[in-house]
């Protein structure tokens, strides 16, 4: 039996032998099945387009009230005294524009929408061309775990396919989804664009780095690092991120390395000697800072 043009189901009719009503019998019960076939789909497809409505609603903040709001939450079946979290997941293709591309991506994103439903049963998701939104609850398990989780999945399933996920604050209240998904978005979006695919970042966790994602141009995020740390090596920026944060203690920023506090104060010294900035002044000291952000939001410290 066709609906559309699917093949939805085969109906076998059982005829007496020497009733010559066969084939009119099986067109008759055919029609029947056909229409209940078809009525049922569109019924499907009418909830799953109302359900989609509802969460694009609840995601980008639409409605005209909170009272409205707390209503579509109900429907889609969040739980309003469980803090949930906004998982935003971003796929890119391989280089190049090209049809087999995009129906890659748009296969994975079908594939990832149904990793966070299967993880989290009643999860509310969003499943888009080339992104999914997933509404986690909270606290376990974790949306960043199961973030990452989901990075080596569909890196798994879909080579080609570069994963990335931003993570949302935490909401309780169905008003407050819309800032998290917000959130999340942006810094899904702005790791993809420092070109950090298959990285999983928590917006509660990027401190100052909240701005640098802010910056559109990443080659003057990376000019800047450069002029202000200058050509230090690895061992360098290891231990200069680790003595600023130990608070400038060498003693701490020693256990940590595990050397002695006299070789951090001789790199300290000499990472003063190699750049031209003074680590007693406070705008030195910021600036030296800001730039180590800048290579660890790019992941390019050590």
């Amino acid at each position: 039996m066709l609906v559309g043009e699917q093949v939805t189901a085969y109906l076998l009719v059982l005829v007496p032998e020497g009733d010559g009503r066969g084939e009119e019998l099986t067109e008759h019960a055919a029609t029947i099945c056909g229409v209940i076939l078809g009525r049922d789909r569109v019924i499907a497809a009418a909830a799953s387009e109302v359900r989609d409505d509802l969460v694009e609603g609840l995601l980008s903040g639409s409605a005209r009230s909170e009272e409205e709001t707390n209503r579509w939450a109900q429907h889609l079946g969040y739980d309003r005294e469980v803090d949930h979290r906004v998982v935003f997941v971003a796929l890119a293709g391989p280089p190049g524009d090209t049809e087999q591309g995009r129906a890659l991506v748009q296969r994975a994103a079908v594939a990832t929408g149904r990793f966070f439903g299967a993880q989290v049963p009643g999860t509310i998701i969003s499943v888009r061309d080339a992104e999914v939104v997933a509404v986690l609850a909270e606290p376990e398990p974790r949306a960043a775990q199961l973030g990452a989780m989901c990075v080596q999945r569909i890196g798994a399933l879909f080579a080609g396919v570069a994963v990335t996920v931003g993570v949302g604050g935490v909401c309780r209240q169905p008003a407050r989804i819309a800032d998290s998904y917000e959130q999340a978005r942006r810094t899904a979006e702005a790791t993809q664009r420092l070109g950090r695919h298959g990285a999983v970042v928590v917006f509660d966790e990027l401190g100052v780095r909240r701005l640098l994602f802010q910056v559109p141009d990443v080659g003057e995020l990376r000019r800047f690092a450069r002029e202000v740390l200058g050509g230090l090596g690895d061992e360098y920026l290891i231990t200069l991120r680790c003595y600023f944060r130990e608070n400038n203690s060498p003693q701490r920023a020693s256990r940590i390395l595990h050397v002695h506090p006299n070789t951090v104060n001789y790199r300290i010294r000499r990472v003063a000697e190699l750049t031209g900035h003074d680590l007693d002044s406070y705008r030195d000291r910021l600036a030296l800072q800001v730039a180590l952000e800048i290579l660890e939001a790019l992941g390019d410290l050590p």
